[in-house]
């Protein structure tokens, strides 16, 4: 079974370039620029992570997680994200709320990439 990523991410272009890079890795990838997309389809996607970098609002990402956490509870799941911020949250907000990690931006794709492999593989390990 493919591990998938659900990537929430504000720039459309960044967006596209990861999308297109944990594809190419094996991955069933969930893309979202839209938060209330993302939340819509929680209910019946649920990826092994989320990669969230969205300094929109009303949500930017730590209000999204903690909305998503709140709406997935019903079913007894806990999504696992890390997230990618420049200047909208800190790593402090970002791990208070669950986040695994945080990556600066700039950021080198080849270091997210092994990044959110490490985390996968670590969950798996553990199921």
């Amino acid at each position: 079974m493919k591990p998938s990523i659900s990537i929430v991410y504000s720039e459309i272009s960044v967006l596209q370039s990861l999308n297109d890079l944990f594809t190419e890795a094996g991955f069933q990838t969930y893309p979202y620029y839209s938060t209330e997309e993302a939340l819509a389809w929680a209910h019946i996607k649920h990826p092994d992570i989320y990669l969230i970098n969205h300094k929109n609002t009303p949500l930017n990402g730590v209000e999204f997680y903690k909305e998503l956490k709140e709406r997935i509870d019903s079913y007894s799941l806990i999504p696992k994200a890390v997230f990618i911020s420049s200047k909208y949250e800190t790593e402090e907000e970002c791990r208070e709320v669950g986040g695994l990690d945080f990556i600066r931006c700039p950021y080198e794709p080849k270091e997210v990439l092994e990044l959110i492999t490490k985390y996968i593989r670590l969950n798996k390990s553990l199921n």
